[in-house]
């Protein structure tokens, strides 16, 4: 990912280059400046298509205060820069927003309605953080490994107690399905077929 700088807003900002990335989509990650959620956002920076924002301030700050990763140093950059994502080379394809209703600033909410799409993580636990990040780029199981490894978390597979259980265990009748019966019990309910007698003759 290369960067260069460019004149927004009245000061120098990192504007990010996605030469690595221009055929494929990438997020823009925004994050509140603590030092947790700091470290797992730029292991997901190097891990995935991804630019970082950090800001400062509370959930009612109306201005605050942002920074720009731009792989060497983090860059200031104005609320204004962010309105126009003149910070960028091209939109991102998506935006998470990370922080709860008490942490994040609705400014930020509202200043993001460029987005295509907009994703909310409230929880700023590493193992939440770890979890949603995983759903969100859709992660590989190297991926889930790695963080898991990384954050010394244990990694469950919610799908392993179905796949072990035999679908004939499965509970029915499932709704809007036929109600299937027994051979046996069909061939009882099924109209009587009147049977005839050949005669021999006409046997071949």
């Amino acid at each position: 990912m290369n960067m260069f700088l460019r004149k927004c807003g009245g000061m120098l900002i990192a504007a990010v280059v996605l030469s690595a990335v221009s055929a494929e989509a990438f997020t823009l990650i925004v994050a509140p400046a603590r030092y947790s959620v700091m470290q797992v956002a730029q292991d997901v920076l190097q891990r995935s298509p991804s630019v970082l924002v950090s800001y400062q301030g509370d959930a009612s700050t109306a201005e605050p205060l942002l920074h720009a990763w731009n792989g060497r140093e983090w860059v200031p950059m104005s609320m204004k820069d962010y309105r126009e994502v003149s910070f960028l080379q091209r939109t991102p394809d998506e935006v998470v927003l990370i922080g709860g209703q008490d942490v994040l600033p609705q400014a930020l909410v509202d200043a993001s309605s460029w987005a295509p799409r907009v994703e909310r993580v409230s929880d700023l636990t590493t193992s939440a953080l770890v979890n949603e990040f995983g759903r969100i780029m859709k992660w590989r199981d190297s991926e889930w490994r790695w963080f898991a490894k990384r954050y010394n978390l244990a990694l469950t597979d919610e799908a392993e107690p179905r796949r072990r259980s035999s679908w004939y265990d499965q509970p029915g009748p499932l709704p809007d399905r036929p109600d299937l019966r027994p051979p046996s019990a069909r061939a009882v309910d099924a109209p009587a077929v009147e049977v005839k007698d050949v005669p021999s003759e006409d046997l071949p």
